[in-house]
This record gives structure tokens, sequence and C-alpha cells, in this order.
């Protein structure tokens, strides 16, 4: 998995938007180009030609935050293979004036005990406060299909809360959000846009799902989507 940190902005001419700044980092070299999420994740639009982790590898979650100094996610990185894991799934991003990351680490049982002994140290270094735990693979649910929903709408402080009752009230799953708020180059007015992945049951109708959404749209003077998110 690639982290990811993105800026929207207004195209000029049309309403759209462009990815101002991307910082990734995996196992594959990746791309400037960034497509549509892939099964519930932003790639770089490469295949990921990387071998799946070994039945034998054990998982840890590591979540830090933090000032960002010096160069954390390049410390966390070195720090993480120097100890001989690997990160199969990451999110780093800055949060005010703090810097989130938050990791999946492979490895054998040996490594992750080795990384977990060297954290608080490390998290000490860099002036950070770290947690981990031991987790297992995100479990399969082929009862469901991913989607991608977007809105862009006035500011308002209801405006997820809303959003999240609509899908709650659908029976569909919210799994990934991605918020901003920004003033318009154009107008100066409020506004902020919201991105969602969405874990859909199979047996919902996909027309009658996306008319509910655009009502709810109509409702809050937004503009929305909602979309298959195609492998």
């Amino acid at each position: 998995m690639l982290p990811l940190i993105m800026r929207f902005e207004e195209n000029r001419g049309e309403r759209g938007r462009k990815y101002s700044e991307c910082a990734c980092v995996g196992r594959n070299r990746p791309s400037a180009r960034l497509t549509p999420p892939v099964d519930g994740h932003y790639n770089t639009g490469l295949n990921r030609t990387a071998a799946p982790m070994s039945a034998n590898d054990n998982l840890l979650t590591v979540s830090v935050i933090g000032k960002p100094k010096g160069n954390v996610a390049l410390e966390l990185f070195k720090a993480i293979r120097e100890r001989g894991g690997e990160v199969e799934d990451c999110r780093i991003a800055q949060i005010g004036d703090r810097l989130t990351a938050n990791l999946l680490v492979s490895g054998n049982w040996s490594t992750l005990g080795r990384l977990e002994t060297a954290l608080p140290g490390i998290a000490e270094k860099l002036e950070l406060q770290v947690r981990f735990e031991r987790c297992e693979v995100r479990p399969v649910n082929p009862d469901f299909r991913p989607y991608a929903a977007e809105v862009i709408a006035p500011q308002d402080p209801n405006l997820l809360v809303n959003i999240l009752e609509f899908f709650q009230h659908q029976d569909v799953e919210v799994v990934e959000i991605s918020t901003q708020k920004y003033q318009s180059t154009y107008t100066g007015a409020d506004m902020a846009n919201v991105q969602m992945v969405l874990h859909v049951p199979v047996n919902q109708h996909p027309q009658a799902l996306r008319e509910s959404f655009m009502d709810l749209c109509d409702d809050l003077n937004a503009d929305g989507m909602l979309d298959p998110i195609k492998t």
C-alpha cells in the first residue's frame, strides 16, 4: 500500500481537481500519475509485482504522531528494513502541525520482536508518540463490492455526519474517508471535498442506491459521484 498526501485544486475553465502534492513510498517505484482507488486503496497506476506475504509472516500495526521534524518517514522505513521487516500498507499525512503515520509491517516472529523492542527508542529519538500491536490480515468479504463516493459541497459542520448517517441507513460500510476544506479560487466560497471508499452489499441495487445518494446531495446543495471501483 502506498501512502498518499493530496491537496485538491480547481481546474481552470471547468470544475475538477488535480493532485498537486503526492508522496508515495512502497515496494515499486511510483509513477507521478495517480489512478483512482483500487480495491479500496489509492495506488500509482503501476502493477504491483512484489511477491505476496509468506504464510509464515506475522503482522504488526504501528501508529505514530509527532511534529514533522526531519525526514520522519525515511527514518521509520529505514528502522523497519534494518530489522528485516517490510511495510505492507501505509498512510502518512500531515494533520494540522502534526505528522501522522499508520503502517502495517510484516516479518517473522523474531523480526517483529526486534522492531517492537526498538520502536520506543526510535520514537524518543524522533520525538514521536508511538503505539504498536500485533494484528491479522484484513479479512476478505465477497458479500460486498467496492465503490468510490465523492461529495463537493459548501462547508457545513454537519456535512460528514449527514453523509455517514445516510450510508449507515443503506447498510453500506465506509472503510476510508478523506476530507479537505478549501476556499474557491474564483469566488472565495468556503467549500468542502469528501472522498470515501465504500463496501456495498452485492445484493444492493446499484441504481436505487445511486438515486438515493443523489437525493442526499440535492438536500445538501452538493455535487456528488458514486461509482464502482474497477480493478
